[in-house]
This record gives C-alpha cells, structure tokens and sequence, in this order.
C-alpha cells in the first residue's frame, strides 16, 4: 500500500467520523430532498444535554400540520425524574409527520450522553408523540414549556423554548 493510499484510507475514516457526530448529523440531513417546500431555514448552534449541536432547522411549509407546528424549534433545560437531562429538537415537518432530534444527558441511569433521531413524530390527542425501544414518548405543551412522558418516567423539570 502505497503512502498515498494510507493517507487517503485515514483521511476517509476521519471523514465519515465526523459525518455522523451529533454535531453535524442534521447538517447532513439537510441536504436531503423534502416533499415539504420550505420557505427558508435557520440554525441552532449550543449545547444540549452536554453535546455540542449544530443543526438546521427547515421553517414548517404550508402543508405542516399547525398542531405541530406548536412544538417546532429547540427545546431544553429539561429533566428527567431520574435526574438525566433531556431536549428535543423539531427540526423539519412534512405534512402530519415531524423530524425530532432527542437529546439526553448522564443521569441515574445513563453514564453518557447520547441522542437519536425520530423521523415518524405524529401528533396524538394534542401531544407530541413516537415510540422509542418499545415504550411510548411523549410532550403536552402547556404555558409554553414541554412536559414529558417516556413510558411511566416523567419530566421533574419542563423542556423550556431556546428556539
């Protein structure tokens, strides 16, 4: 293998890294094709549960269901009752289905921080909702901040709007 080859095998491996760290993971899907015609776009820049976050959020198109448009943005300060941070952000809506990025931090249960993208977030009975391992996860907004559900584990502290 030629030094060339190396370079550029190391160079790739570096590459595809920080493709998919959370920082970047919805600056990458922002490039994908929607079926929603977004009028413009703006970004959050921060620290959610403990992780660096620059994500892209594509302004709801007329098509987007105006109950969740209620939840669109960036929400955090949250916490969970065993002591884990929690943020979500909406980060895209076509028609009646949400793109929601959940952020969560270390806690009695977690020695982590992580996220995961949800891709089918739909509103039901007026909650903001998907299931994640098999339980349900869901957000009632009341008074402007979130409460949560993730199965039987509730919020102690509401998400608040950062954007």
């Amino acid at each position: 293998m030629t030094m060339f080859n190396r370079l550029f095998a190391a160079t790739a491996a570096t590459v595809a890294l920080f493709a998919f760290s959370p920082a970047n993971a919805q600056v990458q899907k922002a490039a994908a094709p929607t079926t929603s015609m977004a009028a413009a776009q703006e970004t959050f820049t921060g620290d959610l549960c403990g992780q660096k976050v620059n994500l892209v959020l594509k302004t709801p198109g007329a098509d987007a269901n105006p109950e969740l448009k209620k939840f669109f943005g960036v929400w955090g300060k949250g916490k969970w009752d065993i002591n884990m941070c929690n943020a979500i952000a909406m980060t895209e809506i076509n028609g009646n289905v949400a793109t929601v990025y959940y952020f969560y931090g270390i806690g009695d249960r977690t020695s982590t921080p992580g996220f995961f993208v949800e891709t089918g977030a739909v509103m039901k009975d007026k909650s903001l909702s998907f299931v994640r391992k098999g339980y349900p996860v869901t957000y009632d907004l009341t008074d402007g901040q979130l409460m949560g559900w993730y199965g039987a584990t509730k919020l102690s502290d509401k998400l608040q709007k950062l954007k």
